[in-house]
């Protein structure tokens, strides 16, 4: 009975001495998603024969919310009752409803009793972003089979038939082209192979029926004059001529052992150095020769043609036989005058 009085006499003390203490809390929004900003605010109230403050832990977190900032406002003393008011700014980073948790003020009376109060907690609702109904269509689900799209073989047959008829055209036009500028036809590879002599006087009459001299084209004119006479060697005495320079042709020939006499290869060689030097001066260093040049180094090329043709056998062995004889009549008479 004792103690029961002593605490209801504590009681009426505290009332008392503590019943002019008052504090309130406020928090907005109470609907927040993560990382919202909440303005948490502390009104504390008590008489100023009277010592009042909060009770705050020193980390930056109070309950589950973080602490992003705090200030303290202005003591304001209105007939005897002081106010101040503590801001927090908190935030929740976790996507859980929570509660902040009751502030605590301790007030000290001017007799230097204590006390502590408690404001009742607050709690603050977490927005979903994503609802029910959409989490379960985020959940991961079986692969699939992939999908077998059809195979069009057959149009990309046709596609891949046009391509090649295509490019075989290109081709062709590319190289009948290239025939007809070396002065060429195709009938040359289908009909029975012609001697070169044959072929090369050909390709001569081609480009002396042209326009190229009388329209001072002299570079394409030296140039076809030149690459026939080239080929003409390269093919009648087995001599690569036509990707040589001149320098290196001339060497070619000086090592070759012709089917011709050696005064008519002397000949041959001195000519054909001296047309194709002059043929790099019009196409290299840019000389524009006279017109008859273009006429006579075509009937030179021709001249060079015509002599170096093979003689027929016939003929051939009449001329040894001419021989033979004349050395077999000389030897009697050698005889005679030495007896």
């Amino acid at each position: 009975m004792r103690n029961i009085a002593g605490l209801t006499v504590s009681l009426i003390v505290s009332m008392l001495v503590f019943g002019d203490v008052c504090i309130t809390t406020t928090a907005k929004p109470t609907f927040v998603k993560i990382g919202d900003p909440i303005d948490y605010t502390i009104e504390l109230s008590y008489p100023d024969t009277m010592q009042a403050g909060l009770m705050l832990s020193g980390d930056k977190q109070l309950g589950q919310f973080d602490i992003l900032s705090a200030s303290v406002d202005s003591i304001e003393t209105d007939n005897g009752i002081k106010t101040q008011k503590f801001n927090l700014k908190l935030a929740l980073y976790h996507p859980n409803d929570a509660i902040i948790p009751p502030a605590v003020a301790v007030a000290v009376s001017k007799s230097g009793v204590a006390d502590t109060l408690l404001t009742q907690p607050i709690t603050i609702k977490f927005i979903e972003l994503v609802s029910p109904e959409a989490v379960d269509s985020l959940l991961i689900k079986d692969v699939k089979q992939p999908i077998a799209l059809p195979f069009p073989l057959e149009k990309l047959l046709k596609l891949f038939l046009i391509g090649f008829l295509i490019g075989a055209v290109v081709i062709a036009a590319i190289w009948v082209w290239g025939l007809k500028s070396r002065g060429l036809s195709i009938l040359s590879f289908i009909s029975p192979k012609r001697p070169p002599w044959e072929e090369a006087l050909e390709m001569l009459d081609t480009l002396l029926n042209s326009d190229l001299s009388e329209n001072n084209e002299f570079k394409e004119y030296f140039d076809r004059l030149t690459d026939i006479l080239r080929w003409y060697i390269e093919k009648r005495f087995h001599i690569a001529a036509l990707e040589l320079s001149t320098t290196e042709l001339m060497e070619n020939l000086k090592q070759t052992k012709p089917d011709i006499e050696s005064l008519e290869w002397e000949w041959f060689t001195s000519k054909t150095k001296e047309l194709l030097t002059r043929a790099d001066l019009v196409k290299f260093a840019k000389f524009l020769p006279e017109y008859k040049y273009a006429r006579l180094d075509a009937a030179a090329v021709k001249d060079l043609i015509e002599k170096t043709i093979p003689k027929p056998k016939a003929e051939e062995e009449s001329k040894e036989g001419i021989e033979e004889k004349s050395q077999s009549s000389v030897e009697p008479i050698d005889k005679q005058q030495r007896n």
